[in-house]
């Protein structure tokens, strides 16, 4: 099942009414939506070629200056899918054909509407068109009138993966479903997903750590590893190491002098100076926690101490008085603070000396003690591939997080690159976006098929479809990562099941995206289609006419080369009229006319007035140097502009300029 072609029957926000090709398998010639007169009129497109793998039936690209709808076009894909997405305004405007290429069959989906009396004709011949019965899997003819409204097919499923922070899709989702009916979300839980920096519902997993899941789960299991292979990934290993930067723990205390007036009093009844300086060099503790085990929760409360300032000492004192029942003396105070901290097992015997903060944390922790205490199991590969999707798994990450964050731990993860290691986090920012593209589409695919198959309308169907609308692709990707995207998506997407079909709308404005892309593939919203060929195109050219840009440079420096430019023609102009004798030359360039016959005399009041303008700059005449930010010239003219020309990038516009340089200097030589 694929997305054909989208039929809008009024301008819809930035989109122009019309139609709009996702699959060129089939020319539409015709799209009446006149009631009564409905009629679609196809041919079999006889150049049609898929250049993917089996599993994807195609790759089509949204181009377009920002604001002209490119997110719009996202939001007429899902509209079918979660009803009145955007109220009346769609309501009957907009029809959707499907093509089902394993059954050879067409659908078509009317936004609200009941889809019928429709007639289909193809390559002069009259087939079947079918729509969905709403909430039944089964197919009808759209020939015939019908009760039932048109839903969108029961073989296709939609992704939607955004990485802006600024993703208007979300903020329609978030919308729609904070209203909606029990039964519209449990359909939009069935058919749509998600993935954003962001979460549509509160239960669901933040980006950070589904991408994390996602990954683990799918480079250990058998069937999904092979995918990522291809991309050149496995799973090495996870090694988590307890952070002891010293063998020994030594904690603080104030200094005695410190103490004054009423605290001095009160330490000096437990401790002489000396007494006091043997305490500092007493309280040192060996660490010897090398994983997470009973050791290292006892070394956590220690670490967690903190009794460096007068007050929270004397508090301490105050604890270790109580704690041995004011039996303690001058003689025993030091063996009975070292052991009450060397005994430490709960947090709530530290809650008066650590802040607030990091008792809760404690707190925390400890109550989920033993599930941490599994931790050190993550090596055991067969473990994790058991553990990974389920909540618990979920919940240590949360505080392995938590424990890296502090420098208790540390965590990392090897994947195997072309059998080198590497810590996932520690690669680039773009290569992990990469990974996280891929592994979170498909998890989200393994949760539809999950959710999917314990209901009876879904679990039935055969050859599911799964429409993946993916937002600015190139958000965090390197050039070269861009160049190889479509390449590592065709690749990865050689799906083991055969049945699956994947098809993909990606919003870009990326030339190195859409030179892999065909050219009938791509979705052009502006004023005007380009003429150029996308497919292995020249990217400056699609730059400049697929995206519409009116150049292939910055325009701050386009400013810089066009105001050198105005400045050196300037001059060129006049070396070239004084060695011709052909003032008009530089009149025309100035847009000048002679005002009286007396050429010659108006000619040499121009030269001086032209150099009074390049070095005062404030003759209104020559309005059209008036706004050069170079003017006026002033010291070594040549020596300046070199320094700039030799810093542009563009070698044909340093030519250019030499030659113009060159005929001035031979002039003056």
């Amino acid at each position: 099942m694929k997305l054909l072609y989208i039929h809008i029957e009024e301008d819809y926000k930035h989109i122009k009414a019309g139609g709009y090709y996702f699959d060129k398998e089939f020319n539409v010639i015709n799209f009446n939506t006149t009631p009564g007169q409905r009629k679609i009129t196809l041919e079999t497109n006889p150049n049609y070629h898929r250049p993917f793998n089996q599993n994807i039936n195609n790759i089509s690209c949204i181009v377009g200056k920002n604001g002209v709808g490119k997110t719009t076009f996202f939001e007429l894909i899902i509209a079918p899918l979660l009803w009145r997405l955007d109220g009346p305004l769609l309501e009957n405007k907009i029809h959707l054909l499907y093509y089902d290429e394993i059954e050879k069959e067409f659908y078509i989906q009317s936004y609200t509407g009941q889809a019928n009396n429709w007639g289909l004709y193809l390559d002069g011949h009259k087939i079947h068109l079918f729509k969905n019965k709403k909430n039944n899997s089964t197919k009808i003819n759209v020939e015939s009138g019908s009760t039932y409204r048109s839903v969108f097919p029961y073989q296709m499923n939609i992704i939607f993966h955004s990485l802006s922070p600024f993703d208007r899709i979300y903020d329609l989702l978030k919308l729609q479903l904070s209203d909606a009916s029990y039964g519209q979300i449990e359909h939009y839980r069935k058919r749509l997903k998600y993935i954003g920096t962001r979460q549509i519902e509160n239960n669901e997993t933040i980006y950070e750590y589904m991408t994390l899941i996602n990954l683990i789960s799918i480079l250990l299991d058998n069937n999904s590893k092979e995918m990522f292979s291809k991309l050149g990934y496995e799973y090495g290993n996870i090694e988590i190491n307890i952070v002891n930067e010293e063998d020994e723990l030594t904690i603080n205390i104030p200094e005695f002098t410190s103490f004054k007036d009423e605290s001095k009093k009160m330490l000096e009844v437990f401790f002489t100076e000396e007494s006091y300086m043997e305490l500092k060099e007493k309280l040192s503790f060996y660490l010897i926690a090398d994983s997470i085990n009973g050791d290292f929760f006892k070394e956590l409360l220690l670490k967690s101490v903190k009794i460096d300032t007068p007050k929270r000492f004397l508090n301490f004192l105050s604890i270790i008085a109580e704690e041995n029942q004011n039996t303690i003396s001058l003689e025993t105070i030091m063996e009975a603070i070292y052991q009450y901290l060397l005994n430490l097992n709960f947090p709530e015997q530290i809650k008066e000396l650590c802040t607030s903060e990091n008792y809760k944390f404690l707190t925390e922790i400890f109550e989920n003690k033993k599930e941490l205490l599994t931790i050190d199991q993550f090596s055991d590969s067969e473990y994790l591939k058991e553990r990974v999707n389920s909540p618990e798994f979920l919940k240590l990450l949360k505080f392995i997080k938590k424990l890296a964050i502090r420098n208790l731990i540390n965590f990392k993860m090897y994947l195997l690159k072309k059998g080198e290691s590497f810590d996932y986090f520690r690669l680039s920012s773009g290569e992990k976006t990469l990974l996280s593209y891929f592994a979170n589409i498909l998890g989200r695919i393994r949760e539809l098929d999950d959710i999917q198959a314990e209901n009876a309308t879904y679990s039935s169907i055969q050859n599911k479809s799964y429409l993946i609308l993916i937002d600015e692709v190139e958000l965090h990707l390197h050039p070269e990562w861009q160049r190889n995207f479509i390449k590592q998506l065709n690749e990865f997407f050689t799906y083991f099941d055969k049945s699956k079909k994947f098809q993909f709308v990606i919003a870009s404005h990326s030339p190195f995206i859409v030179t892999d892309i065909y050219d009938e593939n791509i979705i052009y919203l502006g004023e005007n289609n380009p003429n150029t060929k996308t497919f292995g195109g020249n990217i400056f050219d699609i730059f400049k006419d697929d995206f519409y840009v009116s150049n292939t440079i910055g325009s701050f420096s386009e400013g810089i080369i066009k105001d050198l430019s105005e400045i050196i023609y300037i001059l060129f102009a006049i070396q070239k009229a004084l060695n011709e004798g052909n003032f008009f030359i530089l009149r025309e360039y100035l847009d000048l006319m002679y005002e009286t016959s007396e050429r010659e005399e108006e000619n040499r009041k121009l030269l001086e007035e032209l150099v009074t303008f390049l070095q005062v700059k404030n003759n209104s005449k020559f309005s059209k140097l008036s706004t050069n930010r170079f003017l006026p010239l002033k010291g070594d003219f040549m020596h300046e502009f070199n320094k700039i020309k030799n810093n542009i990038g563009e070698e044909v516009v340093r030519e250019h300029f030499d030659k113009m340089l060159n005929y001035i200097r031979e002039s003056h030589a």
